[in-house]
């Protein structure tokens, strides 16, 4: 049997947790912290890759800060790391 939509939503019921996209903020991370809770450990180790991943600067926040760091003169030439390209 095939989980219900919430709201038309098809993936936002999995059985184990229900995402209403009208729920607050605060009634979302509460509902997120249980669904964790209730993982089997093995599954933490991806839970915190994927959390990592979602945490990160996004790329035109990296971008922008790799540009300031070449213009204040950091980093090192490529041509002086692979000479033989």
């Amino acid at each position: 049997m095939r989980p219900r939509p919430v709201n038309g939503n098809p993936l936002a019921s999995t059985g184990q947790f229900a995402y209403d996209v009208h729920m607050s903020t605060v009634k979302l991370r509460g509902e997120i912290k249980k669904a964790v809770d209730r993982l089997a450990p093995d599954r933490l180790p991806s839970l915190a890759d994927y959390v990592s991943f979602l945490t990160r600067p996004s790329l035109a926040q990296r971008l922008a800060s790799a540009e300031k760091a070449i213009k204040a003169g950091k980093g090192t030439d490529w041509r002086k790391v692979r000479s033989d390209v």
